[in-house]
């Protein structure tokens, strides 16, 4: 059947084994599938056997825009009832057949990309799947020169014709079917003894294969030694068309225009060759809330970041912890409700906060008994969905402890606990100093495991209380008289930060569910780039209601305008200005306060053109008081410096 427009052309042969005679939720499936794509034509045909046991009808889910050619049962025509995303193929009898389709349809645009080749996600419905609790598959790609077809599963075979390449990947557990990546690739490889590493670049980054499958061969090493041994046979790096960076089993799906960049190669790229260990192959059971991208921030972002020294592993925890202080109280969620990242507010709880809670865990149980019971749930939970009580069990296995006081605070509420320091005081005992102290919690009350440290001219004394009421006092003894105490000076404690300890950043503006925007220049080039970048600072579920220069500023704000417009709004409403230098600037935006503590957000350009070479990066810079613009480069950035400390005190000399 064809019609007009582009189209596919689908033969797909699909097989069930080890099927219940009860469930079909129990089958285990294997599909043998036989796939040729055409990207330009934008053409598949699918060959697929489904072995059916045990019942009598078989209920296929797939793609709304294919339509079915075919159908046979062991050989012979069959039908298959179509309903809305799939359909159910009638089974003459309950024992062993085989069932054969062949399907055709237009391949959506979204799945191609002209001639840097085709994108077949597995959820995207090009697959015809049974449902089951598991599958297995054999799938062989063909696909002409000069494409190179890539998907996850172990590589087991590659032949070449005079016009076409071919590919076999086996994959004998799996929870979804194949994703599939087709593009003009160069293919560069490296043998690590059982694991094949490969980068399938397009041409014009292929220059990058090298540090690539060096890095990635350094993040598997270091994984496995902390973790476990890798659980695939190849890990693959493959560029894409596309602006995106996503993981898979056993592969990592990058956009082209980051792979050059250094933060890519560096921690983007070790959080998704650590998520085949937490994610793809302990596997995340939704229902009880998502652990695998916290653990896995904090065990590649956050540790990459303290290998650098303990100010980059200190700053990286300011830096979470700034992110929540933006963060408004009616976005906050109990981490037991993060599923998913959808947008910057999910993301500080979901990456930030459950990576702080790891943080503060290993704090309290100690680095090898951390290591351990890691090392514990990864056995017990390989290639099997694991939720946060598993993870709580394998922590209280291996340290011998009740643990559950610190998942239950840090699971089931949201927000985070309040310290002050309300006393300090100094005085000479009989044989040493004393330092007395009084910390206060406000709001829920948690137990809180906080670093003290006390300066003497001969150095530091370091030393941890347990705060587990509303107001509690201390004592800290030293032999040299004390000069300062701070109280969590490296910021250990996931907490709210106190004034004095949190600038004005960008996020305080972009996290608010509501605010006011004034557009101080003309309508024109001016006004359209003003929309755009707001669009993509505060996302589809913020409110922005324009207001008129005149009226008076009473919530959230952000100011767009030409650059002297905007020093002359600064000027008239007392707003400081960020310490930037102005020469070569096109455009700037930095956030302040008035002195009833809103936030404002003041976005400066030369001109439209200028205005719009933010729109792209300017989301980027959320954890900066201020930054400016030559074009579309950043050339300064930076937070405003923090005067006074209240959780710190000098005693008199």
């Amino acid at each position: 059947m064809m019609r007009g427009g582009v189209r596919v052309a689908f033969a797909v042969a699909c097989g069930v084994a080890s099927v219940s005679l009860s469930m079909a939720a129990e089958r285990t499936v294997h599909y043998n599938v036989r796939l040729d794509v055409d990207p330009e034509a934008r053409v598949i045909e699918v060959q697929n056997r489904i072995t059916v046991n045990g019942t009598d009808s078989l209920a296929l889910r797939f793609a709304d825009w294919l339509d079915v050619e075919e159908v046979a049962v062991d050989g012979a025509p069959a039908n298959l009832d179509r309903r809305r995303g799939g359909g159910v193929v009638s089974l003459p009898r309950a024992d062993r057949q085989i069932v054969s389709l062949t399907l055709s349809g237009d391949i959506p645009e979204i799945m191609t990309s002209g001639l840097d080749g085709a994108v077949l996600f597995g959820n995207s419905g090009w697959f015809p799947i049974a449902q089951a609790e598991e599958l297995s598959y054999e799938l062989r790609v063909t696909v002409p020169h000069p494409y190179q077809a890539v998907s996850s599963g172990r590589l087991s075979e590659e032949t070449e014709t005079a016009s076409s390449s071919s590919a076999t990947f086996i994959a004998n557990f799996a929870l979804e079917p194949p994703s599939v990546f087709i593009g003009p690739y160069s293919v560069a490889e490296r043998d690590k003894s059982e694991i094949r590493l490969r980068t399938y670049f397009h041409e014009d980054i292929h220059e990058f294969s090298d540090q690539y499958l060096a890095k990635s061969e350094a993040y598997l090493n270091r994984f496995s030694t902390e973790i476990g041994r890798y659980p695939y046979q190849d890990f693959h790096v493959v560029s894409s068309p596309l602006p995106v960076g996503l993981g898979f089993v056993n592969l990592a799906y990058v956009g082209r225009m980051i792979v050059p960049l250094p933060f890519m190669q560096g921690r983007s790229l070790a959080h998704e060759v650590l998520h085949n260990w937490w994610g793809n192959g302990v596997f995340v059971d939704y229902r009880e809330g998502n652990w695998a991208e916290g653990l896995t921030t904090y065990m590649a972002d956050y540790a990459l970041a303290a290998d650098e020294g303990p100010e980059a592993a200190k700053q990286m925890r300011l830096d979470w912890l700034r992110d929540f202080a933006a963060l408004p109280p009616e976005r906050e969620m109990p981490v037991i409700e993060f599923r998913s990242k959808r947008h910057d507010a999910s993301q500080i709880v979901g990456y930030n906060k459950v990576a702080f809670l790891f943080h503060m865990l290993k704090g309290e149980i100690g680095d090898e008994v951390f290591a351990g019971s890691l090392q514990k749930f990864w056995t017990d939970h390989k290639f099997s969905h694991a939720d946060w009580s598993d993870l709580r069990h394998s922590f209280e296995a291996v340290s011998g402890r009740d643990l559950g006081w610190f998942f239950d605070q840090w699971l089931e509420r949201k927000g985070a606990p309040e310290i002050q320091l309300s006393m300090a005081k100094v005085q000479r005992g009989s044989s040493a100093y004393v330092s007395e102290f009084t910390i206060r919690q406000t709001g829920s009350i948690y137990s809180l495991n906080i670093p003290i440290e006390i300066e003497t001219k001969d150095g530091l004394v370091n030393e941890n209380v347990r705060l587990s009421e509303r107001e509690q006092t201390f004592e800290i003894q030293s032999d040299i008289k004390p000069l300062r105490l701070s109280v969590d000076p490296a910021f250990d404690v996931f907490r709210r930060l106190l004034p004095g300890e949190s600038p004005a950043i960008i996020r305080d503006v972009t996290l608010e569910p509501a605010v006011d925007v004034l557009l101080l220049s003309e309508q024109g080039t001016f006004a359209e780039a003003a929309q755009r970048l707001l669009a993509r600072l505060l996302g589809n579920d913020t409110v922005a209601t324009p207001i008129s220069e005149h009226e008076k500023i009473e919530k959230t704000t952000v100011v767009l305008g030409r650059s002297a417009a905007i020093k002359e709004f600064a000027e008239e409403n007392g707003l400081k200005l960020p310490p930037l230098d102005d020469t070569g600037n096109t455009a700037a935006a930095w956030v302040t306060r008035l002195k009833n503590d809103l936030p404002v957000m003041l976005i400066s350009a030369r001109d439209g053109d200028a205005l719009s070479a933010l729109v792209r990066s300017l989301p980027h810079y959320g954890r900066q008081s201020y930054v400016s613009y030559a074009g579309n480069k950043a050339i300064e950035r930076g937070t405003w410096p923090i005067e006074t400390n209240p959780l710190e005190i000098t005693f008199p000399h």
